[in-house]
C-alpha cells in the first residue's frame, strides 16, 4: 500500500476505533501500545487467515471448538478473543513459538470460518448450519491447515518459504 492510500486509511474514523482496540488487545500491562506500523505488518503474517473478523451465527459453536482443541494442548483456558484480539492476533504471543503459532491459526482461522458461515447465510441465503455442521466444517479447516503446514515443511519445493518441520510439531 503507497504512502497516501495508507495515511488516507487511517484517517477514517472506523480505522481509528479498530486500530485503539487492536493496540489495547496487544498491548503487554508492563508495555507501551505496539506501535500501528506493527499491527498493520501483523495482518500479513503467514500464520493468520486474511479475512479474521466478524460476528455472526455459529460463532459460540466455532469459538467452543477452538477452546477445547487450545485447553487439550496447553492446559489452558482461550475465552472467544474480543475484537482487537482476534484482528490484531499475529501479534499476540502466548508462551513458546508453538503455542504462539497455534494461537494465531486458531483465533484466525475460526474467524475466518465464522465469516464464511455468515457470508453463506447472508449472500447466498442458505440456511444456518448446525452445531454438528459447524463441527464437521470446523474439523476440516484445521485439518486442511495442518496438511498445507505439512506439505510446506517440504525444503526441496518451498527453499527459503519451507516451514520447520519442528515447529510444525510443536504448533
Amino acid at each position: 500500500m503507497n504512502a497516501p492510500a495508507y495515511k488516507k486509511l487511517l484517517a477514517r474514523k472506523a480505522t481509528k476505533k479498530n486500530m485503539q482496540l487492536a493496540q489495547v488487545a496487544v498491548a503487554d500491562p508492563t508495555d507501551e501500545l505496539p506501535s500501528e506500523g506493527l499491527l498493520w505488518k501483523s495482518t500479513k503474517h503467514k500464520d493468520v487467515s486474511r479475512s479474521i473478523r466478524c460476528d455472526a451465527p455459529g460463532q459460540r459453536e466455532v469459538w467452543k471448538l477452538a477452546s477445547e482443541l487450545w485447553k487439550l494442548k496447553t492446559g489452558a483456558d482461550l475465552a472467544k478473543p474480543a475484537t482487537g484480539q482476534t484482528m490484531a492476533c499475529a501479534a499476540i504471543k502466548r508462551g513458546d513459538v508453538g503455542t504462539t503459532r497455534l494461537f494465531r491459526i486458531l483465533v484466525s482461522e475460526s474467524a475466518f470460518l465464522i465469516w464464511r458461515l455468515r457470508c453463506e447465510g447472508v449472500i447466498q441465503e442458505k440456511t444456518l448450519a448446525s452445531e454438528r455442521e459447524i463441527h464437521n466444517i470446523w474439523l476440516k479447516t484445521l485439518h486442511n491447515r495442518l496438511g498445507m503446514d505439512q506439505a510446506m515443511t517440504n525444503d526441496e519445493k518451498y527453499g527459503k518459504k519451507a516451514i520447520g518441520k519442528l515447529l510444525v510439531l510443536q504448533t
